[in-house]
């Protein structure tokens, strides 16, 4: 029994990034689209999770940069006046 070796077309629209596609994935079942569809739904609602992450993140971020801020802020204006203490 040989084995049979897998055709292989290339395709105009994605020889950019794939030089040849199966041709398996030309042909696809009702339920493999299904499939892919969900796959494509499920990367999405991972991607917005990531962009709401990430926007928590960068919010934190500028939290904390405040408080840094502030806290330095705080830090020089009482070595200010411990050091001239005409201000008091």
């Amino acid at each position: 029994m040989q084995l049979q070796k897998k055709r292989v077309r290339s395709c105009s629209t994605l020889q950019d990034t794939h030089a040849a596609v199966p041709v398996c994935l030309f042909r696809k079942s009702a339920s493999a689209r299904d499939g892919t569809r969900l796959q494509r739904k499920r990367e999405r609602s991972h991607q917005s999770q990531n962009q709401a992450i990430e926007n928590d993140a960068c919010q934190l971020h500028a939290l904390r940069s405040k408080s840094i801020e502030k806290a330095r802020q705080n830090f020089e204006f009482m070595y200010m006046l411990k050091n001239e203490p005409r201000y008091i």
